[in-house]
């Protein structure tokens, strides 16, 4: 599927390269997007939707043994890949649930993009959804180390967060 829904471990919320930018009060979140566009165009990396805005996605690749929570990349990705990512926040949560309504959304309207997007019917979002939000409470009984080593491939001058595996 192209796009999925990757649900951060509880144990893993607010450590990410964006709130680590956001609690330093550094602007080199905007050199990351910029670079990003650079290299990828204006458009949605998932669905390819080209018109905006879009909001940078932090993907993560988790090693079970190891417990970590390892960056793969940044991508831009279109307001409703995006929510697809946090598909838990916007559809599980008070908040996201009165943001999506603000924006005019419902969950229905997710779930028809996901399954456009991955060209699959509303059952074999539910089969993803559930394994999904199955793993997700499994790895949040974890505790997780975060590797933040990949930003050094885009060769920016931004501040580092600590890259030997440990939180911030």
């Amino acid at each position: 599927m192209k796009l999925t829904i990757d649900l951060v471990p509880q144990t893993a919320w607010g450590n990410s390269l964006y709130n680590f930018y956001k609690q330093n009060k550094a602007w080199d979140w905007h050199k990351i997007k910029q670079k990003v566009f650079d290299l990828e165009g204006k458009k949605c990396w998932i669905c390819g939707h080209a018109e905006g805005p879009f909001e940078a996605h932090e993907f993560w690749r988790y090693n079970h043994k190891e417990k970590i929570q390892k960056l793969v990349g940044i991508h831009h990705l279109c307001g409703n890949c995006h929510k697809i990512k946090h598909f838990g926040f916007w559809t599980e949560t008070e908040t996201g649930l009165e943001k999506l309504k603000k924006e005019n959304l419902t969950k229905i309207e997710l779930i028809m993009h996901f399954c456009d997007v991955n060209n699959c019917l509303e059952k074999d979002f539910k089969e993803h959804k559930d394994k999904s939000f199955k793993l997700h409470a499994w790895r949040s009984q974890q505790e997780w180390k975060t590797d933040f080593s990949w930003i050094e491939k885009l060769n920016l001058n931004v501040i580092m967060p600590n890259t030997n595996l440990n939180s911030f």
